[in-house]
């Protein structure tokens, strides 16, 4: 008997679902990737509590932050809300400029 005949049966089911399960997870990952800072009007993203926020709008990073206020509320348990959003923020010419929006749902 040579070694190239013998043969080995070996039970794969546990690696073929841990595959297929990390499949998934790099799909939604795929996804996840896909929802690009530029499709949003603004994004605030936070690290840590002691972290200066990341802000982006109409897909341009936000730099130089010195003040940024966010609202949110809504009219009433059946209607949309509003937003308020003001952003100030230091220029490469040292001069403040401010963001404002101000959207309120009307029905």
């Amino acid at each position: 008997m040579k070694l190239s005949d013998v043969k080995v049966k070996v039970d794969t089911t546990e690696l073929d679902e841990a595959i297929a399960k990390a499949h998934q997870h790099l799909e939604l990952m795929e996804r996840a990737d896909l929802l690009d800072d530029e499709e949003y009007l603004f994004t605030i993203k936070v690290k840590d509590m002691d972290s200066v926020p990341a802000i982006t709008y109409k897909g341009n990073e936000i730099k130089g932050l010195i003040d940024i206020t966010y609202d949110w509320r809504t009219k009433s348990f059946f209607d949309e809300g509003e937003h308020r959003l003001a952003v100030e923020h230091a220029s490469k010419d040292r001069s403040v400029t401010s963001i404002n929006i101000d959207h309120c749902i009307s029905k």
